[in-house]
């Protein structure tokens, strides 16, 4: 898999991990409220979260108190006498919580209580808890350190990724949560409630719509307050992009000393791997009741089959429910895989039955072989650095003609055997004229051109098993060459006008996009360029860029700094940093809080550097030949053609999903 170096973009945790993390604290200064009544209210002074935990109560009051006794559960109670200025210390020494109870008289003989609870944690552990792999957080759980948006309509709905364990909170201050994902067919999602209260669990109803359809929900359940979780599982029906609506059902919030703490909907929602991917019988499940079972049903009928595995049909599966009163949905009455695997879930659930499965299909266990014919391409090792081979397989593809890479750069050599089958036609920017061709910037006799698109192209789609050269990351794409930089490199302007033209903006989307030549929007945007200014102008068609869903991948720097450089340090665009064959950082690229991934960009310093097309031209025309390059500029289109393989999987994959990623 591809190096990840991520450094700004922080996953939350769930609250349980949190917790760990609290660290012992005094307050100072005035007197917060923590609870009131209509006569009396209390505040602390000063407190700590940590055991052994010290906490100073005080009151406020305009009635005369002629007496006044505070109550604490952890160890019996501590009598204050009348007096407006009274306080009270109390040492919390075990974790949890505590009630803490006031009661009082005032001068006209009226008596009261005021009780509450405070939350003590166990103890400070130090060091770095780091969330798994493809977990996510719901973007309105009110974080004061994070942005204040929110997920609360279909129509602001989170994207969020498959195979991915996202955490939230629905109470009475955020009734609702909507998220947008691609599944799919046969991917499942389910739903667990965390808060536990009063020995049982609050409900949350869980919806999916397909994306389409809006107004009629595909699955609409509740979560158990015995368990907290669905009793069956929605599993999609066929590929595609799916709205799920969270709903808090009877909100509430309870209110801790101090703290607003959510006592309804915690909860953890759970994308699950696409149990349909393995291959099964349609129609057919495989059953083992329970050896203390009393039920007999059709294909079930004989107390020897109780405690041995039988395979059922879906027909006796049916009469087998109904024998039990199990409700199904009505849409499970024919014998596709979507509803053998409803019945298999429904039947496992009930508990006289030991198990319920599909009846599995197994198949020899050697992987189909993926050959490479390409002479270079053993020579290219960093494509071992993202496991490349694998994700060739698990696609079953080496991407999809379909997807379009823009390469803004010095245009490529056109003519090139490994990109000529996968060029669609370009623009140069420096010249103004339709022919994207790299005609070399060589500029000192005696030296070569640098023919750094074609070298950066190559990368994203060589061609494959053409008997030439390598191969690219992604060598069933297409590539838009746009020429962007020329001898002496290239401005802003011309950058902006190649941006404007891979992604088809116009005057409507960015004053700057005018008179762009006509083509068709392309789906990623590598840029393997930088400079070390921020410009307000360039920032401003970066996200009209990727407001369209185009994905944009910009190098790092090659400056061993932690300084920024543009295009990549913009809000909207993906920093790439460069590792080297041990993927560890290499030695020339820039690092810190503004990058976001690494891949390998080679390292002559330490190993070697990374093997694509390009082209020679010291002694004459340019050579059409292959080379080893270095730098940020080389791991950016490993990023890009990993992105390109990804959109050929998901069709709807857009800059924000694959940055969630």
């Amino acid at each position: 898999m591809m190096n990840v170096y991520f450094k700004n973009r922080l996953v939350a945790l769930t609250l349980l991990l949190m917790s760990l993390l609290l660290q012992a604290c005094s307050d100072g200064g005035g007197s917060p409220s923590i609870f009131t009544n209509d006569v009396v209210q209390i505040g602390y002074t000063s407190k700590e979260n940590v055991i052994p935990a010290t906490w100073q109560f005080s009151f406020e009051s305009d009635e005369d108190l002629v007496s006044l006794q505070w109550q604490f559960s952890d160890e019996g109670y501590v009598s204050g006498s009348s007096g407006r200025s009274e306080t009270v210390t109390h040492i919390f020494t075990q974790a949890g919580i505590h009630k803490v109870r006031l009661q009082y008289e005032t001068a006209s003989g009226e008596t009261g209580t005021a009780e509450n609870e405070v939350i003590i944690q166990s103890g400070v552990i130090s060091g770095t808890i780091s969330a798994a792999l493809n977990t996510l957080v719901d973007v309105d759980t009110r974080d004061p350190d994070e942005p204040n948006v929110n997920n609360n309509s279909f129509a602001t709905a989170q994207p969020i990724a498959a195979n991915t364990r996202l955490s939230g909170v629905v109470d009475a201050n955020d009734v609702e949560d909507y998220f947008q994902v691609q599944l799919q067919k046969d991917q499942s999602i389910n739903l667990q409630v965390a808060d536990q209260i009063f020995n049982s669990f609050k409900s949350i109803q869980f919806q999916v719509f397909i994306s389409t359809d809006t107004v009629n929900s595909l699955f609409d359940a509740n979560t158990e307050t015995g368990s907290g979780h669905l009793v069956t599982p929605f599993i999609a029906p066929s590929t595609g992009s799916y709205f799920i609506k969270l709903t808090a059902i009877d909100p509430s919030v309870r209110g801790f000393v101090g703290e607003q703490v959510h006592s309804h909907g915690n909860y953890s929602l759970q994308v699950e791997s696409a149990i349909g991917s393995a291959d099964f019988v349609a129609g057919e499940l495989i059953v083992m009741m329970k050896t203390s079972s009393q039920y007999q049903a059709q294909g079930l009928s004989t107390r020897r089959n109780l405690g041995r595995i039988k395979t059922l049909s879906l027909t006796s599966a049916r009469q087998f429910m109904a024998s039990k009163n199990i409700s199904f949905n009505a849409s499970l009455t024919s014998n596709s895989r979507w509803q053998t695997l409803q019945v298999a879930r429904l039947l496992a659930a009930q508990e006289d039955v030991l198990y319920a499965e599909p009846n599995w299909k197994r198949y020899a266990s050697a992987l189909s072989p993926l050959t490479v014919t390409d002479p270079l391409y053993a020579s290219q090792w960093h494509y071992d650095s993202i496991n490349l081979e694998s994700a060739w397989q698990a696609m079953d593809s080496r991407g999809s003609a379909a997807v379009t890479v823009a390469v803004l750069d010095t245009g490529v050599l056109t003519a090139h055997p490994d990109l000529s089958p996968n060029l669609v036609a370009g623009y140069d920017f420096i010249d103004n004229d339709s022919n994207a061709n790299d005609p070399g910037d060589k500029g000192i006799g005696g030296q070569r051109s640098s023919f750094h698109g074609t070298h950066v192209a190559g990368t994203i789609a060589a061609a494959v098993d053409n008997a030439s050269g390598g191969t690219g990351v992604a060598p069933g794409v297409k590539i838009l060459p746009v020429r962007v930089l020329g001898q002496d490199g290239g401005s802003s302007s011309e950058i902006i006008a190649g941006l404007c033209f891979a992604a088809q903006l116009n005057t409507g989307d960015n004053s700057l996009c005018s008179n762009v030549p006509d083509g068709t929007a392309v789906d990623i945007i590598n840029l393997s360029l930088g400079g070390p200014t921020f410009s307000p102008t360039e920032q401003a068609v970066y996200n009209a860029v990727t407001s369209k869903g185009i994905i944009v991948i910009a190098a790092a720097g090659n400056e061993s700094t932690s300084a920024p450089s543009y295009p990549a340090a913009y809000e909207n665009v993906i920093s790439v940093s460069a590792t080297n064959r041990n993927t560890e950082l290499a030695s020339y690229s820039n690092f810190g809080d503004l990058i976001d991934v690494a891949a390998p960009g080679g390292d002559f310093a330490s190993d070697e550097g990374i093997l694509s097309s390009w082209g020679d031209d010291l002694n004459g025309p340019a050579e059409l030949t292959y080379g080893s390059l270095q730098g940020t500029s080389m791991a950016a289109p490993h990023v890009a053609g990993v992105a390109a393989l990804m959109k050929s999987v998901d069709t709807d994959l857009t800059h924000e999903i694959f940055r969630s990623q």
